[in-house]
């Protein structure tokens, strides 16, 4: 016969059998561990918490934020348990408590250690018809006020990002007519005069300068194609799906160096601090290859020339900082560069002097796409006092999913 209980916890296990008080023990992610007395029927050990009591999905964070004090619990008065059954399912007071583990070892089973080791907070059932109608209804009316603020401002934050989302639209169309009205009349023009040539050169049986004047309008016409392919690329960064995911970020500069056309005197010295990280790999790899090929491709002596690529962590920061010994940028076309469609002319001595049309939309690209994930870039050059260009990125070291 086994033997007797002591009197408390035979009554506290005679309470819990006539469904008075259920208990729960969880871990940090709302699992069951255990559980016990009837009330606590409706939860399964080893299964999230809602799984059983969805009310409580909506208090997470409240629950997360209760202090390491005994006096301080989480209450949900008068809930409707979930019951299968003909039987009217019970309503409870919800209380839990944040668990503290001050209980000696040697007062413990050996078996319940690993119990109280995960254990985070002890959830408590307990019947709701001990309390008056006007209680229960003013609790409920709290419950539902609450339920209430915390759907109000799951809908501010909603509109928060509707209304970036229609601020970016907005500026898209702004910059699309801007660049259809400035950047594309000039291939619009040529497409023009090449048809006149064409239709002239046909009306004299000019055969062979109708064929030439053919190709170049060929040339255009992909010139064009292309233009307008880049710019909806341009006008889509920041709405794309982007998936966060683990990258070793030296692993990821060194791909982008290698894969780089580099002239033979080219030095590229790569130091500082890359950490693994888990972040946006397709931002950061357009980020890093367009301002490493910029600096290459303009550099004016790329028989001697020296790319330096430095990584430092500032608080939630990773700075990358891309440095040449080029020819340098003017201050008045630092802001311009960033443009679509923008580059330097380069006049016989290696100096660039002043802004024209280009193809490309690389530090566009980079500027868009810092940020469409919260980062930054930074220029810093004056060809005037010295030679070089730095640009500096901002990346971001947390990230939340984007989509």
């Amino acid at each position: 016969m086994p033997p007797a209980l002591p009197p408390l916890m035979s009554a506290g296990y005679l309470l819990a059998r006539t469904g008075l008080y259920g208990m729960a023990w969880l871990d940090d992610d709302f699992i069951v561990n255990a559980r016990f007395g009837e009330l606590s029927d409706g939860l399964a050990v080893g299964e999230p918490l809602y799984a059983g009591l969805p009310i409580l999905a909506d208090y997470e964070d409240d629950i997360r934020a209760l202090p390491a004090d005994p006096m301080s619990s989480f209450e949900l008065p008068g809930i409707l348990l979930v019951k299968d059954g003909p039987d009217q399912p019970p309503r409870v007071d919800i209380h839990v408590f944040r668990h503290q583990d001050k209980i000696p070892e040697h007062d413990v089973a050996e078996s319940d250690r690993q119990l109280i080791n995960t254990t985070q907070f002890l959830l408590f059932l307990t019947r709701a018809g001990s309390r008056s109608g006007n209680d229960l209804a003013v609790a409920r009316m709290q419950r539902d006020r609450h339920i209430l603020l915390e759907q109000i401002e799951q809908q501010k934050l909603a509109l928060d990002d509707a209304y970036r989302e229609l601020e970016l639209c907005n500026r898209d169309l702004e910059d699309f007519a801007s660049i259809v009205s400035h950047d594309l009349k000039a291939p619009m023009r040529s497409l023009r005069y090449l048809a006149d040539d064409i239709e002239t050169a046909l009306d004299q049986n000019d055969q062979t300068q109708a064929r030439t004047a053919c190709e170049d309008l060929k040339s255009q016409s992909r010139r064009m194609s292309s233009m307008l392919t880049q710019l909806l690329d341009y006008a889509s960064l920041g709405r794309q799906q982007i998936i966060i995911d683990k990258v070793d970020s030296r692993a990821l500069i060194s791909a982008v160096i290698s894969s780089l056309p580099q002239p033979k005197g080219m030095a590229i010295e790569v130091t500082g601090d890359w950490p693994e990280l888990e972040t946006y790999i397709a931002p950061l790899d357009l980020v890093l290859r367009n301002l490493i090929g910029n600096a290459i491709k303009h550099h004016d002596r790329p028989d001697t020339g020296r790319i330096g690529i430095n990584a430092s962590q500032n608080n939630d920061e990773l700075l990358i900082e891309i440095s040449d010994d080029g020819p340098g940028i003017p201050k008045a076309h630092q802001k311009a560069i960033f443009f679509p469609f923008r580059t330097f002319a380069d006049d016989p001595a290696g100096k660039s002097t002043s802004l024209e049309a280009s193809h490309g939309m690389g530090l566009a690209f980079v500027q868009r796409t810092l940020e469409a994930v919260g980062g930054a870039v930074e220029l810093h050059s004056d060809p005037a006092t010295h030679r070089g260009t730095k640009f500096t990125v901002r990346w971001p070291l947390l990230m939340s999913q984007k989509g």
